[in-house]
């Protein structure tokens, strides 16, 4: 009798250990994936942003640009003649998130021109929030050498885009345009994120900007 409750206590005791092991096995395996947080994402804009082009020809349907691929440009319904709209998304978004969506239809029902969506979210969907704003600037650098690798190659005018960003992509907005020389002809910042981003009084472009907050 005695032998047999010795025996059922051990067995007592190695269930709790093994619960215990496998606690603290998803524990490890959680502070694992807790910790890739603080581990910098590599994040190339050049190779890794693709611009999504939408025109009253193909409004729901987009057309893929990359940065030096000619004959992606030459198959697409970008037209050099009409304002163009550059849309940033914003810190853990994506290009067919509820902001692209709204103001690519409203550009696209106001005027025929061209709406690019810049895809960037292998620099934005990412949680590390200061790695997030380093990422921001990179794209905002990217985007600028994709437009003016876009004008070289078709003719357009850095007068008649307007940049529109919401969220870190609002400050990207701001990016671009310097990079671009202060040559866009509108920037738009909506909800703009603030912590641990600011302006620099350098940066002003030349042409007309505003920020918009929405409640």
């Amino acid at each position: 009798m005695i032998l047999c409750s010795a025996f059922f206590i051990f067995l007592c005791v190695i269930v709790k250990v093994i619960k215990q092991v496998n606690t603290m096995v998803r524990f490890t395996d959680l502070c694992k994936k807790f910790g890739q947080v603080f581990i910098p994402a590599k994040y190339d804009p050049d190779t890794q942003n693709s611009y999504l082009l939408y025109t009253r020809k193909n409004p729901t349907e987009s057309q893929t640009l990359l940065l030096g691929n000619e004959k992606l440009l030459e198959a697409s319904n970008f037209n050099p003649n009409h304002r163009t709209a550059v849309l940033l998304h914003g810190w853990i978004d994506h290009p067919d998130g509820r902001f692209s969506r709204i103001v690519r239809s409203a550009f696209l029902e106001a005027d025929d021109m061209n709406v690019i969506v810049v895809d960037w979210k292998d620099g934005a969907d990412i949680a590390n929030y200061f790695t997030g704003i380093k990422n921001t600037v990179k794209s905002g650098e990217g985007v600028a050498r994709f437009i003016a690798w876009l004008n070289h190659m078709t003719g357009a005018d850095l007068s008649l885009y307007h940049i529109v960003g919401y969220s870190m992509g609002g400050h990207q907005a701001g990016v671009v345009g310097r990079n671009l020389g202060g040559k866009v002809g509108y920037i738009t910042g909506v909800s703009n994120t603030l912590q641990n981003l600011c302006v620099q009084e350098d940066s002003q472009a030349e042409g007309v900007g505003t920020s918009v907050t929405l409640n």
